[in-house]
């Protein structure tokens, strides 16, 4: 009541059209626009008072004196001796009453009477224009809640300066941070150490590390215990509890029972649902549910006056504190309220609907997990410096000696203005970028050209030999690990590489770039290392099910690559994950490496892997479901793993001999023909098996083929001269 009394006085200071000038957030227009205005006065939460609905347990005796330090106890003790004169305040001074019958009234004060907290007073004593006022306000169906309307007292009080942090709020909670050190009921706490200052919870310290974590709001008393999942005697926590009930009951407080619980995983309080199981806390969903029902209620509706979007978004800030992040999603709503009359109707845009929807849609994500992880990319010294711009700008990151620079292609591409399309790009070029060919291959159909007439093309190095010194140019990364990128000293401008665009009016002109101060993407210096030489390379030998030229003569013609620090990390984390066992080893047995070794697939009793480690000196990583189950290279995700290996250059070359079971043109009856290489369509249902797994095998062993080639890396693919997976169709 007060703040809207405020908010009514102060209305034109803080809502004013100058005030709205200052921002630079969305406007009037964006949120919507002022169709109507309400000429009934606003809906309010407060009642007059009913005396059968208010109920007052025993009697005042509690003296909080003993538990207060020296000025506060003071001002308890002569408040109207340390108050300001009425004759001393010259402002205006709110008018309070108390709110109800006469009849009602004589019904309160009995009520009052009876349990001592009615008193008389000369009229010398009383402040006539200072009094209090009195309304009530709806706690639950058959209870009401008595509130004080002090503000005229409060105009006379001498500020403290000093903050009262003990308000109940789930908001201190969210934060972890509770307490006011000149509440009685902390220093009683306190006093009787019963309760130590290392376990509270407050406003300006860090979560205590103690089992048992206390909050103490007002006469709210709650404790946080860790204890064993399963245990079933009382906690300390409980414990604890209990003792602090008895205390106060010894100092005068009457403790309310019904509001009192003991080792509850999951509880509500403070306008909170904490979950201990899970170590989650969230605004409580009877507010939440409500919320989320009114916010499409209204966004239905499409208009809504003011006042209501008000109560709207405060109520959203609330439950959002949880997840302070989500805050960034109110926008409209102060758009559209900002130096607008509470009683003005507003017509909602669409952006105002949609946040509506928005906010209401994830409203169930605004949870604070109490055991997340803490980050330890920066230190809390650290961050606290930086908070406070102390922190040297060189400190800010982990290694002082990386520094990181935007390829200069994004850099334009960021400042490039839209450019109007000359021609429509195809349906499957989108799909092709992420590796889905399939639209490529039925238009490449439509147009008579078979796969066979792609083969040949030139290295990638060719084809873009100013826009990356390296393919490919970007690395795989997840978790905390990142690869870092390429960079070349010669990007050409935007307007070049990209086609079928019209250049704009305020197109970037093209400039000298210079490379950025990061390092190269490639983990393994090969492709001046590693030679092949080549003889009679079948034109269509990347297409299933032709010749693969099997009298090409392969020599190791380099030395040993050494893994460069960008992507060392990362590869032995990667090849970590790999068993020792796995591996023979040549010169060196040091697992992970630092040098690039070769990848040895379906290696059966590693002979081949033994000899080429002697070799060559390198070591050579084996992969065969007889050694282990872990070694099925028809799992997809190991398949991944191998593939992300390539894309950093792990290895100098490869090999794999894969079974010929579906292959062998000794099975009979055949299950397959020119006609269906990939498999007769009139076989059994085990043959379909074998068929369906060869065919996976071959074409995954063809994308790498297709990629070897492409990265120059040396590799043999072993299998019978007159397997269908190497003879023509």
């Amino acid at each position: 009541m007060g703040k809207k009394l405020r908010t009514d006085t102060e209305g034109a200071k803080y809502f004013g059209e100058k005030a709205d000038s200052n921002h630079g957030q969305a406007n009037h227009k964006d949120a919507g626009t002022v169709c109507g205005r309400l000429e009934r006065p606003s809906f309010s939460i407060f009642k007059t008072v009913e005396a059968e609905c208010l109920k007052f347990v025993g009697t005042p005796s509690f003296n909080p004196v003993p538990f207060l330090d020296a000025s506060s106890a003071e001002i308890y003790m002569r408040p109207l001796e340390l108050s300001l004169s009425p004759a001393a305040y010259q402002g205006p001074v709110p008018f309070v009453q108390v709110h109800c019958s006469k009849e009602e009234k004589m019904k309160l004060y009995s009520l009052l009477d009876s349990c001592k907290r009615l008193g008389l007073h000369r009229e010398s004593e009383v402040r006539t224009k200072f009094s209090n006022g009195l309304f009530s306000v709806v706690k639950s169906l058959d209870r009401d809640r008595l509130i004080l309307d002090s503000r005229p007292a409060n105009l006379l009080e001498r500020g403290e300066q000093r903050w009262i942090k003990s308000l109940a709020s789930a908001e201190s909670l969210c934060k972890l941070v509770i307490h006011d050190w000149h509440a009685c009921h902390v220093g009683m706490c306190l006093k009787s150490e019963l309760v130590e200052a290392n376990q509270l919870l407050t406003l300006s310290g860090p979560l205590p590390r103690a089992d048992n974590k206390v909050g103490i709001i007002i006469d709210d008393f709650v404790v946080l215990s860790t204890v064993k999942d399963g245990e079933t005697e009382p906690s300390r926590g409980a414990n604890l509890s209990g003792k602090v009930e008895e205390l106060y009951k010894e100092v005068g407080l009457i403790p309310h029972p019904e509001k009192a619980f003991r080792d509850e995983e999951r509880s509500t309080f403070w306008g909170a649902d904490f979950d201990g199981k899970r170590g989650l806390i969230r605004g409580s969903l009877k507010r939440a549910i409500p919320l989320a029902w009114i916010l499409l209620r209204v966004a239905e509706l499409g208009v809504c006056s003011v006042e209501l979007l008000q109560t709207l978004s405060g109520s959203l800030v609330s439950l959002m504190l949880f997840r302070r992040r989500m805050l960034s999603l109110l926008d409209m709503f102060f758009a559209a309220t900002r130096g607008r009359n509470g009683n003005d109707v507003v017509q909602l845009s669409k952006r105002l609907v949609s946040e509506m929807l928005v906010c209401a849609t994830l409203l169930p994500l605004a949870v604070t997990n109490l055991r997340a992880e803490v980050s330890g990319l920066l230190a809390p010294a650290d961050a606290w410096m930086r908070s406070h711009s102390l922190l040297p700008a060189a400190a800010e990151l982990p290694d002082p000696s990386q520094t990181f620079s935007a390829n200069p292609l994004w850099s334009v591409l960021a400042r490039v203005c839209l450019r109007k399309k000359t021609m429509e790009t195809p349906d499957w070029f989108l799909a092709s970028c992420t590796g889905d060919f399939s639209g490529l291959d039925s238009w490449l159909e439509a147009q008579g050209i078979g796969d066979y007439q792609l083969t040949g093309l030139p290295p990638v190095s060719e084809l873009t030999q100013r826009v990356f010194e390296s393919f490919p140019s970007a690395e795989i990364s997840s978790g905390s690990e990142m690869g870092h990128t390429a960079q070349n000293n010669d990007v050409q401008p935007v307007s070049e590489v990209q086609t079928g665009f019209e250049k704009g009016s305020n197109a970037p002109n093209g400039g000298v770039y210079n490379k950025p101060a990061c390092l190269s993407s490639s983990a393994f210096q090969l492709r001046t290392d590693c030679a092949t030489e080549v003889s009679n390379r079948a034109p269509g030998q990347l297409a299933f099910c032709s010749g693969a030229g099997l009298g090409e003569d392969w020599r190791f013609t380099g030395r040993r690559g050494v893994l460069s620090s960008a992507n060392s990390k990362l590869v032995q984390h990667l090849l970590r994950q790999f068993k020792k066992e796995q591996v023979v080893f040549g010169a060196d047995e040091t697992w992970p490496p630092c040098t690039a070794g070769f990848l040895d697939m379906f290696s059966g009793e590693k002979g081949v892997a033994k000899e080429f480690a002697r070799e060559t000196g390198c070591w050579v990583l084996t992969f065969d479901i007889e050694h282990d189950a872990s070694e099925d290279l028809s799992n997809k995700v190991l398949q991944r793993q191998i593939e992300r290996l390539f894309a950093l250059d792990v290895f100098h070359g490869w090999g794999a001999a894969p079974v010929c079971q579906s292959f062998s043109v000794a099975v009979t009856p055949a299950i397959r023909s020119p006609e269906h290489p990939y498999g007769k369509p009139d076989v059994s249902d085990r043959a379909r098996e074998k068929l369906e797994m060869g065919n996976l095998f071959a074409s995954w062993l063809l994308s790498r083929m297709t990629l070897s080639l492409c990265l120059d890396l040396v590799f043999w693919v072993e299998n019978p001269d007159l397997s269908w997976m190497l003879s023509k169709a």
